[in-house]
C-alpha cells in the first residue's frame, strides 16, 4: 500500500513548477512563509489529501477497503499517457 502513498506523492511532485524543484525544501518553506499564512480568507481542503488519509487508514486497519477505493478514484489519472 505504500506503493499507492509513493505515486500520489509522486503525482504531486509533478505538477511543481522546475524552479520550485531546484530549492531545497526549507528555502520553498522560507519563500512560502514570507507571503503566505498572514491571514486565512478561505479554509480550503486538497483534494487529494482525504485519499491520503485513507492509505493511511487501510494501512492502520490493516485492510484493503479504503486502499482499493483509492485505485478505483486515481486509476483514471495513472492511466493517462
Amino acid at each position: 500500500m505504500r506503493f499507492g502513498l509513493l505515486l500520489l506523492i509522486n503525482m504531486a511532485y509533478c505538477c511543481i513548477p522546475v524552479s520550485a524543484q531546484s530549492r531545497t525544501p526549507r528555502e520553498v518553506a522560507e519563500q512560502l512563509a514570507a507571503n503566505d499564512g498572514r491571514k486565512l480568507g478561505q479554509v480550503a481542503c486538497i483534494p487529494a489529501l482525504p485519499l491520503v488519509a485513507k492509505l493511511h487508514l487501510s494501512e492502520l486497519k490493516k485492510n484493503t477497503k479504503h486502499s482499493d477505493e483509492v485505485r478505483i478514484i486515481v486509476e483514471p489519472f495513472l492511466n493517462r499517457q
